[in-house]
């Protein structure tokens, strides 16, 4: 499966609170490896990862798959 996370919304967000990713690897716990191969889609979506991402984000999952 091909990630379909709406990689705008992540960058806005990092844009917002003006972290950087490697910063929110460590807040969301997971490795900048895996983030990047998320964002690129390079890696399948993993769920564990999106519910850690959108608690981070303070979002719910739908919204971090909407246009």
């Amino acid at each position: 499966m091909e990630s379909s996370i709406n990689v705008n919304k992540i960058y806005a967000y990092l844009k917002e609170n003006n972290i950087s990713k490697t910063e929110f690897c460590k807040r969301c716990k997971i490795s900048p490896e895996t983030f990047n191969g998320l964002i690129t889609g390079a890696k399948n979506t993993n769920l564990k990862i999106v519910f850690k991402i959108a608690r981070e984000m303070k979002c719910s999952l739908p919204y971090l798959f909407e246009d």
